[in-house]
Formats: C-alpha cells, sequence, structure tokens
C-alpha cells in the first residue's frame, strides 16, 4: 500500500464507521455516499462521478 501507517489505520476506522452505520440501519449506503463523498474529495474532482 502507498499508504502510511497512520493513514491506513484512519481509512480502515472509517470504513468500519460507514460499516457500523449501514449495519445498525442510521444510514442507507446511499446516504453515506452522499454525506460523506463531497467531505472526502476535493472540489472539482473529474472522479466524482464515477
Amino acid at each position: 500500500s502507498c499508504l502510511s501507517a497512520e493513514s491506513a489505520l484512519l481509512w480502515d476506522c472509517c470504513f468500519k464507521h460507514f460499516l457500523q452505520l449501514q449495519q445498525q440501519k442510521i444510514l442507507s449506503t446511499d446516504h453515506i455516499i452522499q454525506l460523506f463523498t463531497p467531505l472526502l474529495l476535493l472540489n472539482n474532482a473529474t472522479y466524482t462521478e464515477k
């Protein structure tokens, strides 16, 4: 992986949090995507539609 150990740990915690939100039926997958994508991607990124 090209991520540092600290970055990998942060992403792992983030994905586990998303999974818990989904499994506990707090947010749907689509809602998680809509809510967190703008926070994780740069504005005007060309790959946001993928």
